[in-house]
């Protein structure tokens, strides 16, 4: 998954969630949780704070998945110990529509998300200074902290429907870019900063997405 940083209003996301029998309470977006992949770990975090009125009774997980159809990600939200109802204040940005009781609901594709079909490759997230006297191998020698960046290799192979999802998100971006990308053999989500993203061709059904990416300038 791939979730860029997009220049909508992302406070606009606000919404009310209930567990019966208590009241419901909302859930408000702060501006700097500005992509969808942020705006749910915040969301998440929310739902699982204490001081919730279902705090101890019921809990909340999420996670997504690719939505052949767009080429976006789907977020699906659980809750374990019982049904949530919510608003419609998710709908724009995390794809959840309103409604309940739900134990599981999966929602449209969200805001500036990017699922293509060969799943994201991110590898070599390592620091590297590849020229000067500091230079070595591809690798930082010691004695010289702080003296080169993490230029990691992200790409992906995906469809049609994956190079025109690609294109349509890519239009909303905040500038300079910055995207959170999924490792998938590490499990671990990377905050980059995204430039030249260049397309080839695989098959006649499939393309290659490489992407300029760097890590620790933003």
């Amino acid at each position: 998954m791939f979730s860029l940083r997009t220049d909508d209003d992302w406070t606009a996301l606000s919404v009310a969630v209930t567990v019966a029998p208590d009241p419901a309470e909302t859930f408000s977006n702060a501006a700097a949780d500005s992509s969808a992949y942020e705006a749910m770990v915040a969301f998440d975090a929310w739902l699982n704070a204490g001081g919730r009125a279902w705090t101890g009774v019921v809990s909340f997980a999420w996670t997504w998945a690719r939505d052949t159809t767009t080429g976006g990600a789907l977020l699906i939200l659980t809750a374990t110990g019982g049904l949530f109802t919510i608003d419609a204040g998710a709908l724009s940005t995390l794809g959840f529509a309103a409604g309940g009781a739900w134990a599981t609901v999966t929602g449209a594709a969200a805001l500036g998300t990017w699922a293509p079909a060969g799943k994201m490759a991110v590898s070599n997230h390592m620091r590297v200074l590849d020229r000067g006297d500091a230079s070595g191998d591809g690798a930082l020698r010691p004695g010289v902290p702080g003296a080169a960046h993490y230029a990691p290799e992200v790409s992906a192979v995906g469809t049609a429907v994956d190079a025109a999802r690609m294109a349509d998100i890519l239009a909303d971006a905040e500038n300079p870019r910055v995207a959170v990308v999924y490792q998938l053999h590490n499990a671990e989500w990377l905050t980059l900063a995204v430039g030249d993203i260049t397309r080839s061709v695989v098959t006649s059904a499939h393309y290659r997405f490489d992407l300029k990416t760097l890590g620790e300038v933003i």
